[in-house]
């Protein structure tokens, strides 16, 4: 205080105070917009793939295919991702079936396992603040759908259908891909 006094702003050291304190709460703020927010946050491709591998369980657990049987898989479309490709394929040798891609096999006997489309959705909501000062969040929502049919070696179809699955959490902006 006594510098204050000696300066002549003793009387506004309150106002000052103030000033300074939310200055500071202000840089501290922007610092923090630059951090990248959580590193627990998942990253979209990962959620994806476990998206995928949850829709694949699904499908062969409704079709009762025994994992003893030969499992040809075809994938119908082309624009099918490799990530996708590969999550459906490892939880299938993760589930112990004998796997087979049906374009690279030559008269396997087995079970088909015919995968019409593999839709993948990320979306982002706005912006908001949960406070006024606080990092800036949006809603992040993935959805992920599966249409596949399954036919025995007699082309009796074991299952038939589109499977669909969704995420959803609450990201730092700072932490949305580039």
């Amino acid at each position: 205080m006594k510098f204050l006094k000696i300066i002549g702003l003793h009387r506004h050291s309150t106002l000052f105070g103030l000033i300074f304190l939310f200055l500071a709460q202000l840089s501290s703020v922007f610092a923090q917009e630059k951090d990248s927010g959580d590193p627990g946050v998942r990253p979209n491709l990962e959620i994806i793939k476990s998206e995928v591998a949850a829709l694949t369980m699904e499908i062969m657990k409704k079709s009762d295919v025994s994992t003893e049987q030969n499992l040809l898989v075809k994938f119908r479309t082309s624009d099918t991702s490799w990530a996708v490709r590969n999550a459906l394929l490892e939880t299938l040798k993760r589930m112990k079936y004998n796997v087979f891609l049906s374009s690279s096999t030559e008269k396997q006997e087995g079970v088909s396992l015919d995968i019409g489309l593999v839709e993948t959705k990320v979306r982002y909501g706005p912006a908001f603040r949960e406070s006024f000062l606080g990092k800036r969040k949006t809603a992040r929502k993935i959805e992920v759908a599966v249409s596949a049919n399954i036919r025995d070696a007699r082309d009796e179809v074991l299952f038939a259908g589109s499977l669909s699955r969704g995420f959803s959490d609450t990201i730092h902006v700072g932490d949305l891909p580039d």
